[in-house]
């Protein structure tokens, strides 16, 4: 009873914050100040730098693609002539030609584009309109006019033009008398456009328009974005202890196995610490209240909780704690670890009665049981409320010190909640800029309506800048078929050898990080010495 009401304490306030916000629907949203506008801003043009480009190519081929489908020729036939007053002879003076070429070059463009010419050169042309444009002017006070003729089709502009010149005498004739036209050049059938498509215009305007609207996507994404920008906004969120954070590491840093693990020698020693203070908190947690089966828990798929848990668990045993580390997330199990001598069999052939405790445990090194997922299965949440579940943890307690359980997310699918029931307490993984507000919310909603009491969280991916993905990507577990493709996220390199580290040697007695002396937890150490 005791331990029922001492769950409670534990998870009930967790339990009415996550109600409290959901009900006034925020997570404890500031506004944004100018400089965290910016801030947000470059870290969104960091994680989406991609998308000007990819936006500028689709648009670019969008405009060129239009601009061919509807691009329409035009053919231009053009002559140049004279056009002489018959019986001008007479008056011949200069004055008198001056005023003519005058009078001539005012009316010349208004005959050609008369109702009255027009109509004869459809009557000549036989059609009921013309399919063209006529343009006339005159060069200077001359008697001298060119003609241009614009269609779509270079026949029907020549056989306007000829139309045109044609007619003409008999409209003049009105006008200024009569008139004699003298051919002095002509284009004939026009051969080529006179415009073209350009499509150097077409990409200057894709490569606006991408740039255009990838900048309002990534202003959106700033004044949309509810994801957990740094251990503050947890702060503010949550009614739940920090136990520690670790950092994010590049893809270049991943061990051969794509992941990342603190027996890997090359791996920077932010991150091996990060993990040790974690298990010393975590272990020290645990001590004081007897916990003994710990829930290893995240909202969503890739947020590290399998490299979080791996890498607890191999710190537990390294500092001589007995651990076992169970992949209980069966609906897409992970292969824990490249284990030389690995058991054919998983968890769920064991729970569907198929094999013993013995035919699934893996003991990859001295202290660490490993039991994998093996073969998937969709009857996860009733396979984990079975007695055999009940009784593989019992057996596990009677080999080991501490379990780990790897979880499936908590707010995705039930599985989580089942195995909150048989777990003492629950580690929550939030990784940083990836998960919404709402989600962590769901996430430990789902896992309060059961016995599940929280021991903390822990913020993984902690101090980047958005841009990455945990441990560079966390390998292929980022391609979420179901609910999550974990792929080989839970390969974890060479965890398995541990014939350098049989006997702790690097960190046998905790020979760097002995007593905790930076951390503050040595008192146990000395306590002993």
């Amino acid at each position: 009873m005791s331990e029922e009401l001492n769950r409670r304490e534990h998870s009930a306030p967790v339990k009415d914050y996550a109600y409290e916000a959901r009900r006034s629907g925020t997570a404890n949203i500031e506004p944004k100040s100018a400089s965290d506008f910016f801030q947000d801003l470059l870290e969104a043009f960091k994680r989406l730098y991609l998308l000007p480009i990819i936006l500028s190519v689709v648009f670019c081929t969008l405009f060129c693609v239009r601009a061919r489908l509807t691009f329409n020729p035009i053919y231009r036939a053009t002559a140049t002539f004279t056009v002489n007053v018959n019986n001008a002879s007479l008056h011949s003076s200069p004055t008198y030609s001056v005023n003519l070429a005058k009078q001539l070059s005012n009316t010349f463009p208004y005959i050609f584009g008369s109702d009255v010419l027009n109509n004869l050169i459809q009557q000549d042309l036989g059609m009921n309109e013309i399919p063209a444009t006529i343009q006339a002017e005159a060069v200077g006070e001359t008697n001298l006019f060119t003609i241009n003729v614009y269609s779509r089709t270079p026949q029907t502009s020549y056989n306007v033009l000829h139309s045109a010149i044609d007619n003409y005498p008999r409209v003049a004739d009105f006008v200024v008398g009569n008139t004699t036209l003298t051919l002095i050049s002509e284009s004939g059938l026009p051969q080529r456009p006179t415009n073209d498509i350009s499509y150097k215009t077409e990409l200057m305007k894709g490569v606006v328009v991408g740039c255009l609207v990838s900048l309002a996507v990534m202003i959106i994404s700033v004044f949309t974005k509810t994801t957990v920008k740094d251990a503050d906004d947890l702060k503010n969120m949550l009614n739940l202890k920090c136990l520690g954070t670790v950092p994010y590491i590049g893809r270049k840093r991943r061990g051969e196995g794509g992941m990342i693990e603190i027996s890997d020698p090359d791996i920077s020693r932010s991150f091996a610490d990060s993990i040790r203070l974690l298990k010393a908190r975590t272990q020290r947690a645990c001590d004081e209240n007897g916990y003994r089966v710990l829930l290893v828990a995240s909202s969503m798929p890739g947020e590290g909780k399998t490299t979080i848990a791996t890498n607890l668990a191999m710190s537990l045993a390294l500092s001589g704690k007995r651990t076992a580390l169970l992949d209980c997330d069966i609906r897409k199990p992970s292969t824990l670890g490249d284990l030389t001598n690995q058991k054919q069999s998983g968890i769920a052939e064991y729970l569907n009665g198929l094999v013993t405790i013995d035919d699934i445990i893996n003991e990859p090194a001295e202290g660490l049981l490993v039991i994998n997922g093996k073969t998937p299965s969709d009857e996860a949440a009733e396979l984990m409320g079975t007695e055999r579940m009940k009784e593989l943890i019992e057996e596990l307690k009677e080999r080991t010190d501490v379990i780990v359980i790897d979880s499936p997310p908590a707010s995705v699918i039930a599985d989580a909640v089942v195995l909150s029931n048989l777990a003492d307490c629950v580690l929550y993984v939030i990784r940083q800029e990836f998960t919404r507000k709402s989600r962590i919310l769901d996430g430990l909603n789902h896992l309060s309506n059961g016995r599940a009491v929280f021991l903390g969280y822990v913020l993984n991916s902690a101090n980047s800048s958005g841009s990455g993905y945990g441990y560079g990507g966390y390998g292929k577990y980022g391609q979420y078929s179901r609910y999550g493709r974990y792929g080989r996220y839970g390969r974890y390199g060479r965890y398995g050898r541990y014939s350098r580290y049989g006997r702790y040697s690097r960190y046998g007695s905790y020979s760097r990080y002995g007593s905790y002396s930076r951390y503050g937890y040595g008192y146990e150490k000395s306590k002993k010495k």
